[in-house]
C-alpha cells in the first residue's frame, strides 16, 4: 500500500513544482504583455542625470531694477547716522534694510576695482550695522554706520 501513496505524493510533488516553475500560467495570473526593462539609476558612470543650472542674480537683468552707484550708498550710510543721531531706529533700520537692497544692485564703474576681502569687509561690517540698529545700541551702530561708509569710499577709489 506504500507503493500507491508514494507514487502519488510523488506525482503531486512534480507536478507543483513543475506549475510554480512554470509561472502559474495555467490560471492565467501573470500578465501576457511583457514588463518594459528597469531603468537604470543614475550614476556617475551612466549618464548622470543634472539639474537646470541656477539663474544668475535677478535683480541685474530686471527690466526697471538698474545697479546701484557708491554715491547713493554713501547717502543711504549718512542717513543712517542721522536717524541715530536722533534715536528714530524706525528710520535706522528701514535705511539699513534699503543699504542692504543698494549692497546687492552695487556695481562698480571700474572693473576690477572691487576685490574679494573688500567685499567681505562690507559684508561684516553691515551685519554688525544690522545687529547693532535691531538692539538699538547707539555707539555700536554709529561706528558700524561709519565703518560702512569708509569701506564703501575705499572701494570706489
Amino acid at each position: 500500500m506504500n507503493g500507491p501513496k508514494r507514487v502519488l505524493s510523488a506525482l503531486v510533488f512534480f507536478s507543483a513544482i513543475t506549475i510554480s516553475a512554470a509561472g502559474c500560467n495555467l490560471f492565467g495570473l501573470r500578465s501576457r504583455t511583457p514588463t518594459p526593462p528597469a531603468q537604470p539609476s543614475p550614476t556617475r558612470l551612466t549618464g548622470r542625470r543634472t539639474r537646470a543650472p541656477l539663474p544668475t542674480s535677478p535683480t541685474k537683468r530686471l527690466p526697471g531694477i538698474s545697479a546701484t552707484n557708491a554715491k547713493a550708498m554713501e547717502d543711504s550710510c549718512t542717513r543712517i547716522m542721522a536717524a541715530i543721531q536722533k534715536n528714530d531706529w524706525t528710520a535706522a533700520t528701514r535705511e539699513t534694510d534699503r543699504l542692504g537692497g543698494l549692497w546687492a544692485r552695487f556695481k562698480p564703474s571700474k572693473t576690477g576695482t572691487m576685490s574679494a576681502t573688500e567685499m567681505k569687509n562690507f559684508d561684516t561690517r553691515y551685519a554688525k550695522l544690522q545687529k547693532d540698529v535691531r538692539a538699538r545700541n547707539k555707539t555700536g551702530a554709529l561706528s558700524a554706520a561709519r565703518a560702512c561708509r569708509d569701506t564703501i569710499v575705499k572701494m570706489t577709489r
